[in-house]
């Protein structure tokens, strides 16, 4: 299995669009659909990743968060 699919520029970016969910909001995978179907750079995170994937990489970026 591939380790670091998503890139420093991925993360930056997901942060932008799912900051406040990283932070303390709720991982809903309707919203996070819906937001990435709304933003262009959202799009193209779902040609590139599964909506699944990318819920994890928030999960995994709010526990990185909360160690900090």
């Amino acid at each position: 299995m591939s380790r670091n699919i998503f890139s420093q520029n991925d993360k930056e970016t997901l942060f932008q669009l799912f900051g406040g969910m990283i932070r303390c909001g709720i991982i809903s995978k309707p919203v996070v659909k819906d937001t990435l179907e709304k933003e262009k750079a959202g799009r193209q995170f779902l040609r590139k990743f599964t909506v699944e994937q990318i819920i994890n990489r928030i999960k995994y970026e709010r526990r990185l968060n909360r160690r900090r």
